[in-house]
């Protein structure tokens, strides 16, 4: 993977799309993957990273809260615990625990086989974490849910506890008692007592500091109050201490008997922890998704990309909070057009544009959805190259131009067909026509690399090469002429115009300053902008008028379905009526079939003629009237 200039990620803003996911990170090693963050290559490594935060985001949105809570890091702890009889601190233990606690209840979340269903990837993630219950039961044991040592951790801290408890009940009692007694005889001043040293201790005044027994611990700064800690709970207090002494001294045997216990499984915590980091990098993802309004795009291993929809994440973030809708845009690069060329006047979103691209490829390639339609389709560039703002380089002894010269040599020594260029302001920064002409033929350089790209310019004789050469697609940024105020969407197929003289008019400049202005420009130059202004402004109003076309083509359409539905239907009844006509007619004939057989038998039963012929009349009676091509027509 090449990145081009080392500051890409500041050009094309990424830096700070990484500062906004990683406040969503619960810990510091969360934090921490953002700032060294690798750009994939890979597609099935990129599908992978998409579809856990895919899959994550999911989750939030259908109210499956996936565990999640602060931690710590923990591997300066577990460097230490790997050191034979090394006793951690307490905090450290604690640490751990947090640690293992979380992993465990990730783990617990997706044995749900609803949960797996819906999110397989992390399920696979967290299934195989791997704890041995012991440690976590034994921690338990030892810690309560705050992560505080419990009183009955063992035997001996259960006794000393209780002791402690009992002789701090007593040490209260006594000092209230030397309270009340130096109050009432008026030693004491207002408050009567405080803390000193870690010891109750009365409010004396200086005067009568003599006339208390114990032991005076402090003065205050005008030296007219005494601490004094009474002679009657000294003892009682010193007792107190050397308990809390062996309260420690037992709590160091216990933190030290964990940590044997703990000191085999070192690698087995410090993967917990990995995945607890990994979980807290996937939430943070999901959760800025969420803020953006990201889909999952399709990755592709073809070059080029299509998007649908577009949105700069960091312009929809500001626009949101002022309530404003933010203009998205679709662009397509592939092997047929692999080169945007840009162009429309300043501060109509080319540069905006230009940014997105790049920005929402970085993101695909670590790992993040983008705030774009799903339908949307990315391939996976292995090179990178930028070229925005001002470059100048006062070390180096660089002109803004010569930066730029020296980003393009940079682009033709390394481009090929998996490197994506985005340049603002190709060629500026010298005389026009040179400027012109050079970043015409780097143009026509990177043609034969096949490199993808897009770069933004004000040089008609670029949008013309554009519209002449294979591989090259010309686009703008679309501009109310009436209003002259940029509208922020993305036109790709026709170059734009910058506008200049429409907008110089209307800032109030002189009449007589324009019309020199137009004729310094030159007829060419004026005539060009005068043909792409008013090529915009009839693309306008064709689009206005092929929008109503395509809607009457529409509800034309409409009409003609629903005329063959009915004439489909029609067809049906009039075949399925002949059917059925048909059916009758061979029900009826049948019929007639089974009488004649029986009147045949019943004449050869019959022995005179006469018999017969009245037989045969009363048949005749009972012919249908309506009845065509039967017996007795």
């Amino acid at each position: 993977m090449l990145l081009y200039p080392k500051d890409i990620f500041e050009k094309l803003e990424f830096s700070r799309i990484l500062q906004l996911v990683s406040e969503e990170c619960q810990g510091a090693g969360g934090k921490l993957f953002f700032s060294v963050i690798q750009i994939q290559t890979e597609k099935e490594v990129v599908d992978r990273l998409l579809d856990e935060v895919d899959e994550y985001k999911k989750c939030i949105e259908r109210a499956s809260i996936i565990p999640s809570s602060a931690y710590e890091e923990i591997q300066n702890d577990l460097f230490l615990l790997s050191k034979e009889g090394y006793v951690l601190e307490v905090e450290s233990i604690q640490r751990i625990q947090k640690v293992l606690s979380i992993a465990t209840q990730i783990n617990h979340h997706f044995q749900d086989y609803g949960i797996q269903k819906l999110a397989p990837n992390l399920s696979k993630l967290a299934l195989a974490i791997q704890i041995n219950p012991a440690l976590v039961k034994e921690i338990e044991r030892i810690f309560d849910t705050e992560g505080n040592i419990r009183p009955n951790a063992s035997e001996q801290l259960s006794k000393i506890s209780k002791a402690i408890q009992n002789k701090e009940r007593e040490t209260e009692k006594v000092f209230r008692q030397e309270v009340q007694l130096y109050k009432e005889k008026g030693y004491l001043t207002e408050g009567f007592e405080t803390i000193r040293n870690s010891r109750s201790v009365l409010m004396a005044a200086a005067e009568y500091k003599r006339k208390i027994a114990g032991i005076i611990h402090d003065e205050s700064a005008t030296g007219k109050t005494v601490f004094i800690e009474p002679e009657k709970t000294l003892a009682l207090n010193n007792e107190v201490q050397n308990l809390y002494a062996e309260r420690r001294s037992e709590i160091y045997k216990i933190v030290r008997d964990l940590c044997n216990l703990l000191r085999p499984f070192g690698a087995e915590i410090e993967e917990a922890y990995r995945q607890v980091v990994y979980f807290d990098v996937i939430r943070a993802k999901a959760r800025f998704a969420i803020r953006i309004g990201a889909g999952r795009p399709a990755v592709s291993t073809k070059a080029g990309f299509y998007f649908k929809e577009a949105r700069n994440p960091l312009l929809y973030l500001r626009q949101n909070e002022a309530g404003r809708e933010t203009v998205a845009f679709d662009l397509e690069l592939s092997k047929v057009n692999r080169f945007l060329i840009l162009s429309g006047p300043n501060a109509g979103g080319k540069s905006v544009a230009l940014k997105t691209i790049g920005l929402l490829h970085l993101m695909v390639q670590s790992g993040m959805l983008i705030s774009a339609d799903e339908n949307s389709r990315m391939g996976i560039f292995h090179q990178f190259f930028v070229d925005i703002g001002d470059q100048q380089s006062i070390d180096d002894d660089l002109s803004t131009y010569s930066s730029h010269l020296t980003n393009m040599k940079a682009i033709i020594d390394h481009a090929d067909e998996k490197t994506l260029i985005l340049i603002d302001e190709f060629g500026s920064g010298t005389d026009p026509k040179i400027g012109g002409g050079i970043a015409e033929a780097v143009l026509k350089k990177l043609q034969g690399l096949k490199c993808f790209g897009a770069v933004t310019t004000h040089y008609s004789n670029l949008k013309y090469f554009a519209f002449k050469n294979h591989g090259f697609l010309n686009g703008s940024m679309e501009f109310d002429k009436k209003g002259l105020l940029p509208t922020y969407q993305l036109m790709v197929g026709k170059p734009g115009s910058s506008f200049a003289f429409e907008i110089a008019e209307k800032t109030g400049l002189p009449e007589d300053v324009l019309d020199y202005a137009k004729k310094r420009a030159g007829k060419h130059e004026q005539s060009m902008e005068e043909m792409l202004v008013n090529l915009q402004a009839e693309r306008q109003e064709f689009e206005k008028k092929m929008t109503l076309v395509l809607e009457k083509e529409e509800r034309l359409d409409r009409l003609m379905k629903t005329y063959d539905q009915l004439h489909g239907e029609l067809e049906f009844r009039r075949k399925k009526l002949k059917l059925e006509q048909k059916e009758v007619a061979l029900y009826q004939s049948s019929t007639m079939q089974k009488e004649l057989q029986k009147m045949v038998k019943d004449f050869k039963n019959i022995n005179d003629i006469e018999g017969a012929r009245k037989k045969l009349d009363e048949q005749k009676l009972k012919k249908p009237a309506d009845h065509r091509g039967s017996f007795y027509h």
